[in-house]
């Protein structure tokens, strides 16, 4: 699950959701192809009529670049990823490591919730807890959505999935990549190359330099294209695992910005990587095993995602992105 994406299509598609909704059957099922064939053929798309409203889009940007824009012992107080969510330091993160690649740490400071009723908010931006807590339940129902279209993608029922994502704690990241005014270590990236590993995220990004590449061939690499008020869509690999490789789960990553360009360099991302539930067994589905039968054996989501974090996590002797 850390190939390249196939050949077909030579770009990541942009795809409009908003007819999925619309009265048009003709619409909703253009859609469900569109998403289909991105997700075969590429495992990443750009989204637009997805229903966020940009307002909340510019508060949550705001108020985590406020965040991160705090001293660094203001930060680095939130270190305690068991009570719901966690500060990352710059440079305590590894990504490629999750697929056991030996990188130097990436080059980003990050900022986690994944239990939407933690009580250890920061006391200073004040309105972040109220604006974080909005937009995970904006990007939950969103991802609900895709999962739907995911669903007829794969030939089931619309809601199929609904029972294994029901009570999943799905996490929601802000990441901070600071300008950088000195030149990386060989090898070191924002965030070095890795697949994602739950089923579905959700990416908000900037119009910075130094942005996400997807690896379309081996050791050919795409600018992600940025077109305002999107966001970007890739499956990860419970999703790949899930539909026995007939999705694939896109080896990326995020490129440093070049040389010399300064403090205009700085970036941020806000993520949401969306879940199974914990006890859910991914099994690869029927409608996508062919006589060779499946690929993989089944799987906890929990446990398998518990793995892959832990591998990337630098503070626990391991590099990762």
């Amino acid at each position: 699950m850390a190939s390249p994406a196939p050949t077909g299509l030579t770009s990541v598609p942009v795809i409009d959701l908003a007819p999925f909704d619309g009265p048009d059957p003709a619409g909703r099922a253009q859609v469900v192809e569109q998403v289909r064939r991105a997700c075969e053929e590429v495992g990443f798309l750009v989204v637009s009529g997805h229903g966020i409203a940009p307002d909340l889009l510019e508060r949550m940007s705001a108020v985590s670049r406020e965040f991160f824009n705090l001293p660094e012992p203001v930060k680095a107080v939130h270190r305690h990823p068991e009570r719901g969510a966690r500060y990352v330091p710059l440079g305590s993160e590894s990504v490629a490591a999750s697929l056991d690649l030996v990188t130097p740490p990436d080059l980003k400071e990050a900022y986690s919730v994944y239990r939407l009723d933690t009580q250890e908010w920061p006391e200073r931006p004040t309105a972040m807890r109220a604006t974080w807590q909005e937009y995970y339940r904006a990007l939950a129902g969103l991802a609900e959505r895709v999962m739907r279209i995911f669903a007829l993608a794969l030939d089931l029922d619309e809601h199929w999935f609904a029972d294994k994502i029901d009570h999943a704690d799905a996490s929601l990241w802000a990441s901070n990549y600071p300008a950088q005014l000195d030149e990386p270590r060989p090898g070191q990236l924002r965030a070095g190359p890795h697949t994602d590993y739950d089923t579905l995220t959700l990416l908000k990004v900037e119009d910075v330099p130094g942005g996400l590449q997807v690896e379309m061939e081996p050791g050919t690499w795409a600018d992600v294209p940025y077109v305002p008020g999107s966001y970007v869509v890739n499956i990860g690999d419970l999703m790949a695992r899930w539909t026995n490789d007939r999705w694939v789960s896109t080896m990326h990553r995020v490129t440093n910005p070049p040389p010399g360009s300064g403090p205009a360099a700085r970036r941020q991302s806000i993520v949401f990587f969306h879940k199974p539930n914990d006890d859910a067994v991914i099994t690869p589905l029927p409608t996508c095993v062919g006589p060779e039968g499946p690929r993989y054996a089944p799987v906890l989501a929990g446990e398998y995602m518990t793995e892959k974090g832990r591998k990337q996590d630098t503070s626990h002797g391991r590099d990762e992105t």
